[in-house]
């Protein structure tokens, strides 16, 4: 997923002026240290994504597993997805409390009727 990347100008001392491109979502993938069972390598991979404000030095960073490249001895490969149980269980408590907000205010909006 590509962003666009806002460009920042700055004016230092007068009439000069510099412009520096800052990425706001940075998101990274990094193969982790392999791990050897018999003649078998077993490469984890994890995910990093980086959020950025503007004019700041801080942002949020989140850390994730993402895969592991398991090769046999053999020579195949297999990729193995590491689902993100942490984000599917943010989606649903955010749609619950949706859902809760709409049956909160159509419970309101009847109360009121009567």
């Amino acid at each position: 997923m590509k962003l666009a990347q806002p460009e920042l100008s700055l004016k230092i001392q007068g009439q000069q002026r510099h412009s520096v491109t800052f990425k706001l979502i940075h998101i990274e993938t990094r193969a982790g240290q392999p791990a050897y069972l018999g003649a078998v390598k077993i490469t984890p991979f994890s995910q990093a994504i980086r959020v950025g404000f503007p004019g700041t030095q801080g942002g949020f960073i989140w850390n994730r597993p993402s895969s592991v490249l398991v090769k046999k001895g053999d020579g195949s490969e297999q990729v193995l997805k590491i689902p993100d149980m942490t984000r599917q269980i943010q989606i649903a408590l955010l749609g619950f409390g949706v859902l809760g907000g709409i049956l909160l205010s159509l419970l309101v909006r009847t109360a009121k009727r009567r």
